[in-house]
């Protein structure tokens, strides 16, 4: 026997690689706080110098249900640079809400950090591996390998 039900709506697609490089999101580290990726990447002006620039690029881009809602959600590892100064990595996780890859969550990485890798768990975790000066050591000889783990919860990316 094979039941229909109609008025059930569009089935989601969930989010792809190329709706997570040019995403629209949220980040109080660009000027008025929102920035939109082509490509993965964004850059804006911060001022009137050649130096007064803002980069922000996706250094690293996984798939997976995070929130656990049955739908592929992505998560990125941006990667921004302002003037002179270092680089600060955030990992933000992306959703599909009414057909639209949405920004749905951000948590701070740090300076200085070397990405190797992010991926998305099975169980919905996502899995961050960088490399970090060892706590004596010198802060740009990245030499300590570490791996972080968050999870989506109550609408927030938790680490733990």
């Amino acid at each position: 026997m094979l039941l229909l039900l109609a008025g059930c709506g569009e089935a989601r697609r969930g989010v792809d690689y190329d709706a997570l490089r040019n995403a629209e999101l949220e980040s109080a580290r660009v000027p008025g706080g929102r920035l939109t990726l082509v490509d993965g990447t964004y850059e804006a002006s911060t001022g009137d110098g050649p130096g007064e620039r803002v980069r922000v690029v996706a250094r690293g881009e996984a798939l997976g249900d995070v929130d656990r809602d049955g739908v592929t959600d992505g998560v990125l590892v941006l990667a921004t640079t302002a003037g002179s100064g270092g680089t600060f990595l955030e990992l933000v996780l992306v959703v599909e809400r009414a057909n639209r890859a949405t920004h749905a969550a951000s948590a701070p990485l740090g300076e200085r950090l070397q990405l190797e890798g992010v991926a998305v768990e099975e169980t919905g975790v996502v899995r961050v591996d960088v490399r970090e000066a060892a706590p004596d050591g010198a802060r740009s000889d990245p030499s300590e390998r570490t791996t972080r783990r968050f999870a989506f919860r109550a609408g927030a990316l938790v680490e733990g």
